[in-house]
């Protein structure tokens, strides 16, 4: 047994006890402000070149565009449409408080990634298991395992690591298959777990024993499996220099 899987299952356990006394309290719950993350990407994280991505909700256009080649008025250039942090889709099917922002990064030997981060809100709707909306979506996971990832000054961060089969429809008409994969962490201000189903009791616990539910932090990396580069090493790299940059404490 691994150590995510170890530690969920601990988890799962308090979540059982904490229910049982939930079944006796009738405890006012409060959604606190306290957040473990900054909602903010760096323009640099390391070695890599950041450029935050914005969303147009005209359904005729749909455009992604990076926010360096938007007009001072944040509206979009191909249809003049505003433009907004997450797209429509997300907008129209997550809870309205819930928050998302994007960026893509690049680094010098020609990795590029895109990274994600959502903010939940008072609906737990805001964040589910990322395998659900992978396959939803037609994709195919094919694989699923921890990296261990260093960062300075302070213990290695876990995080999960799917090798996904992306599905899309090429301008022809014809279904294209690309090798991708996507990884992702979720945080709160006490905590940080690669598992949905650990998150799931820190929360269960916070709720019950301290009649609170503090913003956690869904953050997560995408990008294409490359055979012939280091694509397991750019991700760590990427990781390591993004995460200082999105700590409040650093």
């Amino acid at each position: 047994m691994d150590r995510s899987t170890s530690t969920a299952l601990t988890v799962l356990l308090a979540v059982v006890l904490a229910a049982t006394l939930a079944v006796a309290t009738s405890t006012r719950v409060v959604m606190t402000d306290r957040a473990g993350i900054r909602m903010a990407f760096p323009d640099k994280a390391g070695t890599w070149q950041g450029e935050v991505l914005l969303y147009c909700h005209n359904p005729e256009c749909r455009d992604v565009v990076a926010r360096s080649e938007t007009p001072e008025d944040r509206t979009c250039p191909t249809c003049g449409e505003p433009l907004f942090e997450a797209s429509l889709d997300e907008t129209t099917f997550l809870p309205a408080d819930t928050r998302i922002i994007k960026s893509r990064f690049q680094d010098p030997e020609g990795h590029d990634f895109m990274v994600s981060i959502v903010q939940a809100g008072q609906d737990r709707a805001s964040i589910h298991r990322p395998q659900l909306c992978l396959v939803a979506q037609g994709n195919e996971i094919s694989d699923s395992r921890t990296l261990t990832v260093d960062i300075p000054g302070r213990d290695p961060l876990d995080i999960t690591v799917l090798d996904v089969i992306f599905r899309h429809t090429a301008p022809d008409g014809t279904m294209r298959t690309t090798p991708g994969f996507m990884a992702y962490w979720f945080v709160s201000p006490d905590h940080e777990t690669p598992s949905h189903l650990t998150r799931m009791g820190w929360m269960a616990l916070d709720r019950v024993f301290k009649s609170r539910i503090d913003r956690w932090h869904y953050i997560s990396v995408n990008g294409y499996r490359d055979p012939d580069s280091s694509w397991v090493e750019a991700l760590a790299s990427l990781v390591a220099g993004l995460y200082p940059e999105l700590t409040p404490s650093s």
